[in-house]
């Protein structure tokens, strides 16, 4: 190696000099002025590194939370396992291609003493493929590194490697680079990690000395190396250990919020007709049977995937809706809403719907809605005055929330009505709607309700032909019925088909309605869609189920 003289060139040494004293004399100024002009920021930063190395130290002498550990010890032995399936691979190479320049008898790159010391290493990861499960445990990992770094600080001795002045600089950046950076995995404390390497600096530092250092600066340059090291290795573990407890963090909470989704979903689904999720843009992820069933679209090769759920509500209270799903930020927790509107089936029939809604981030920072759908138009709301947009309810709870004055008033009736589907007239019906005899269907319901019947005769037309008409009792709820030129009242009940040898399909409607709600007048609103139940059923309880009305 060349003597220190010769390397010195008085002719640019005087140019080196003033050059970097320029660049040093302006790193000084411009320091100076970046530390007054950001003085606060500074101060700031420096607090906030101060707080989180107290925070860490805190952390490494007190019980931490039990999930947490077990998580992060998980994860690491994961990379334990996999670093060594790997260094068994490396280790048993290295080996081979040494005895292989021994056998050939070929110029050898590191001293016998040296991979000896190395030996080990080599052997543990090679058990390890056979039981890792005994090899590598919580309590035998940190004796693994403790292991692998003994064994590197007497390979790097003078047992196992020659002076530090002729040729130890190689062995140090192999040995770094073959165990020492990628070992950090198999130590679960910082502690352990700085304390290795400090050892392995201070015996190096010794070594040093012992050779001559500071006049033979040959033997200086592995000390700086070693030097930087300890650092880069400190930093790594450091790293590690934080990355480790993020992910195990992120690990737990993912796990926390797919249970409370799961916890939701299964609510939702105890108290709701149907569950879907919708994506940010408020369509819907995927293709839901259960809503389909309720919008009456069941057909097969039909999908609503994609489709954004207000396509299913009145364009009057489409907007509404997609601002109140749309309402609120979403920080990482999860938010619930709930709210009232009305859906339109396939055939145009409205219903009062109870909207219940989750509102969740997913991890790559999407949002989506938990939705449950309930029909509650002849039933109480669930979530009452606790809804965010609450729509009267029907007067059949109206009528059980009256004041006792008004317990005098008469109760309601029960009310036939008999409709020949195959001419679309009135044939029948009780004293009370014996005006309506022998009208058209055209004047006694609304349009919305003629639409109905045309659609229920078809339907029933194909149920009788397949023998099962007399399985049907269909359900029906808002119905318009017409008690003047511009008065209408809302009926709900059941309808009976029948059969006549002479006048065909028949329908018998029978309803409950006041006598007072003749006199009544009420905005018209569209029918809501029947719905096929078994025949012994209660009405109260309806099953929909896909029959065109």
């Amino acid at each position: 190696m060349e003597s220190l003289s010769s390397w010195s060139n008085p002719g640019l040494d005087t140019l080196f000099l003033a050059l970097a004293s320029a660049i040093e004399i302006s790193f000084f100024c411009g320091a100076v002025v970046f530390c007054q002009t950001h003085y606060q920021k500074i101060c700031l930063s420096l607090h906030k590194c101060v707080g989180r190395l107290s925070a860490w130290l805190r952390q490494c002498g007190s019980d931490e939370d039990t999930k947490l550990v077990t998580e992060v010890r998980r994860l690491q032995l994961r990379m334990a396992h996999t670093f060594l399936n790997v260094l068994a691979g490396i280790g048993n190479g290295i080996t081979l291609i040494y005895q292989s320049n021994i056998w050939r008898q070929r110029q050898r790159w590191m001293p016998t003493e040296f991979i000896l010391f190395m030996l080990p290493i080599s052997a543990y990861a090679t058990l390890h493929l056979f039981c890792p499960n005994q090899v590598v445990t919580r309590r035998t990992v940190n004796f693994c590194y403790g292991l692998g770094m003994t064994c590197g600080i007497l390979a790097l001795s003078p047992l196992g490697s020659p002076a530090l002045a002729s040729g130890n600089l190689s062995l140090s950046l192999a040995y770094t680079a073959f165990f020492r950076l990628p070992s950090v995995t198999l130590a679960t404390r910082t502690s352990l990690v700085l304390f290795l390497n400090l050892l392995s600096l201070v015996l190096t530092l010794m070594r040093a000395f012992s050779e001559g250092f500071p006049r033979n600066l040959n033997a200086g340059t592995p000390l700086w190396v070693e030097g930087l090291s300890c650092v880069v290795v400190t930093l790594i573990s450091i790293s590690l250990q934080q990355w480790l407890r993020g992910a195990a963090s992120q690990r737990l909470h993912n796990q926390k919020v797919k249970a409370e989704l799961s916890a939701a979903t299964s609510l939702l689904r105890l108290t709701c007709d149907a569950v879907i999720e919708l994506g940010e843009d408020l369509k819907l992820t995927s293709h839901s049977s259960e809503l389909a069933a309720v919008l009456l679209r069941d057909r097969p090769g039909a999908s609503l995937e994609g489709v954004p759920l207000t396509d299913f509500m009145p364009p009057a209270e489409a907007a509404r809706a997609a601002e109140i799903l749309g309402r609120g930020e979403v920080d990482g927790t999860i938010s619930a809403n709930v709210f009232h509107t009305r859906l339109v089936d396939t055939y145009s029939s409205r219903f009062r719907t109870e909207v219940f809604q989750v509102r969740y981030s997913k991890i790559d920072g999407g949002v989506r809605h938990l939705i449950g759908l309930r029909d509650f138009t002849d039933q109480l709301s669930l979530a009452g005055r606790n809804a965010t947009d609450e729509i009267p309810e029907p007067s059949s709870r109206s009528s059980r929330q009256r004041h006792p004055q008004d317990a005098s008033e008469s109760p309601p009736q029960l009310t036939l009505l008999e409709l020949n589907l195959q001419d679309m007239v009135v044939n029948s019906a009780s004293a009370s709607l014996t005006q309506m005899v022998g009208r058209s269907l055209e004047e006694v319901f609304t349009s919305d309700g003629v639409e109905l019947f045309r659609n229920a005769k078809r339907e029933l037309a194909a149920l009788e032909e397949q023998e099962a008409l007399h399985e049907t009792t269909l359900y029906f709820g808002s119905l318009g019925l017409r008690l003047g030129d511009s008065e209408s009242v809302q009926i709900s009940g059941t309808m009976e088909p029948i059969w006549s040898r002479k006048e065909g399909l028949r329908l018998v409607l029978c309803f409950q309605m006041s006598p007072a709600s003749t006199g009544s007048a009420m905005p018209e609103r569209t029918a809501a869609a029947a719905a096929a139940i078994p025949a012994m059923s209660a009405p109260q309880e309806p099953l929909r189920t896909p029959i065109a009305l």
